[in-house]
């Protein structure tokens, strides 16, 4: 016998390992068919630099927003692409409220030890992809909202001051009331049968 035979157990080398589970407002549902919106809502435009919301799935749930980056020539500035990644020089991108609420992208790397949020809604940057000339960032809103709400914006790197867009939110909503489940729910059927308890003999 070996040293790993004596004190491993077999079982340890071949059980899968268990992946921790995806908190509900972490990432859009897995199990829903949701309508997709075309935006196209500007955020800023330059003769070098457009940046724009250029579509949303709206969910129950929430909006997973995709927000397109192009330049003219060859970009200025390389990744990090995610909201937050590059402080305060970098794209700093969040949600504005009329009523005060105001709501900042941020990223998770690790859900298994990520709190969850407070009651207020969360706006995670869920990843990035780049090419020379553009760049692309998924963003998800956990939570639609019911009052107005305006994008707020700004990458000091690439000389792009805070702004302020305004967001449809009713459009949103109305989006999310017609997604469709993949699945139907299991139903609960009778217990197979080396699950069904045996009479007393």
């Amino acid at each position: 016998m070996g040293f790993f035979d004596d004190i491993v157990d077999p079982t340890w080398l071949t059980a899968p390992r268990q992946q921790a589970p995806v908190p509900a407002w972490y990432q859009p549902p897995a199990d829903l068919h949701a309508p997709v919106l075309s935006l196209s809502s500007m955020l800023f435009r330059a003769s070098d630099l457009a940046i724009w919301i250029d579509h949303a799935v709206a969910y129950p749930q929430g909006v997973c927003f995709e927000m397109q980056i192009r330049w003219r020539s060859p970009r200025r500035a390389g990744p990090p692409f995610l909201p937050g990644a590059g402080g305060r020089q970098g794209l700093c991108l969040g949600l504005a409220g009329d009523d005060g609420l105001l709501v900042l992208a941020t990223r998770l790397t690790d859900r298994s030890t990520a709190p969850p949020p407070s009651h207020r809604p969360a706006l995670l940057a869920l990843r990035a992809r780049h090419g020379a000339d553009r760049a692309s960032v998924a963003l998800w809103l956990w939570s639609v909202l019911d009052q107005p709400l305006s994008w707020v914006f700004e990458w000091r790197v690439q000389r792009v001051p805070e702004m302020r867009v305004p967001l449809d939110v009713s459009a949103l909503q109305e989006a999310a009331r017609s997604a469709l489940p993949l699945w139907e729910a299991p139903s609960a059927g009778p217990a197979p049968p080396h699950a069904r308890r045996q009479p007393n003999r």
